[in-house]
């Protein structure tokens, strides 16, 4: 999952969350305007090489394209 503030002064909507190019499924929300959510992004064909720690991801609003980092945390 990943934590977005707003921190304009107006409510901000999320089309997507692409990461290593695979876009995510089902994350459309609205941040109102000095608001915080939460968003948990599935994706069906993501594929990572084996020690890949770091990823780098777009975050796509009406108000632009924002990229991110996100750290890749394995669980067996």
């Amino acid at each position: 999952y990943m934590s977005v503030k707003n921190v304009g002064n107006e409510d901000i909507n999320i089309e997507s969350v692409v990461l290593a190019g695979d876009e995510a499924e089902n994350v459309t929300k609205t941040i109102p305007a000095g608001g915080k959510v939460e968003i948990t992004a599935s994706f069906s064909s993501l594929v990572l090489d084996a020690g890949t720690t770091v990823v780098e991801g777009v975050l796509v609003t009406d108000g632009g394209v924002y990229p991110f980092s996100a750290y890749v945390i394995t669980t067996s």
